[in-house]
């Protein structure tokens, strides 16, 4: 795959493990903490500290089956004043670098290559521009470091990480994964 089909035709950035369009939902311990859970009981135990409390299953009956609920929480990210109200991840990729993408195809191909694009954000998204190409895409904020592109026949996410971004992309019968980072 071409450096120019990997942002604009076939190969595509971003994170594993949501389907396309769907961005994690997340939960704060504060909600989770409103929220009873059938069959377990809230209880304090002593030599514990206030307020902190532990639940405990209830017996089960002849006519219910286990309690059973999964609680992902997810880390929140804290838009900073001073770096421009973009998340420390953001921040690290605003501007022009050189990136190294590793990427995995669904067709079973694997690549590796390096290239040099800039990160401009706005309050709505960011804009992705290949500067050897004179190309620019505008991915949509989804979430906090989740950034979003629909073009055609082309979905792709890019994810901020601390070392650059992950990179997910579904179209043209090809999906891809690629973990970017700066040199």
């Amino acid at each position: 795959m071409t450096r120019l089909e990997f942002f604009t035709s076939g190969g595509q950035l971003g994170t594993c493990g949501n389907p396309p369009g769907q961005v994690p939902k997340t939960a704060t311990p504060e909600g989770l903490a409103q929220t009873a859970t059938p069959g377990l009981t809230q209880t304090t135990t002593p030599g514990t500290p206030t307020g902190v409390s532990t639940d405990t299953p209830e017996p089960e009956s002849a006519t219910s089956g286990p309690a059973t609920q999964t609680a992902v929480i997810l880390p929140t990210e804290t838009l900073i004043p001073s770096l421009g109200n973009l998340t420390p991840q953001e921040f690290a990729n605003q501007g022009t670098f050189l990136y190294e993408a590793i990427c995995k195809y669904s067709d079973g191909d694997s690549d590796t290559i390096q290239f040099t694009i800039s990160f401009q954000f706005a309050d709505n998204g960011v804009s992705l521009i290949d500067p050897e190409f004179d190309d620019t895409m505008f991915f949509t904020k989804k979430a906090p470091n989740i950034y979003e592109n629909t073009e055609e026949d082309l979905f792709s996410r890019i994810t901020f990480t601390d070392s650059g971004f992950d990179y997910f992309g579904d179209g043209y019968s090809l999906t891809g994964d690629c973990v970017v980072n700066r040199k």
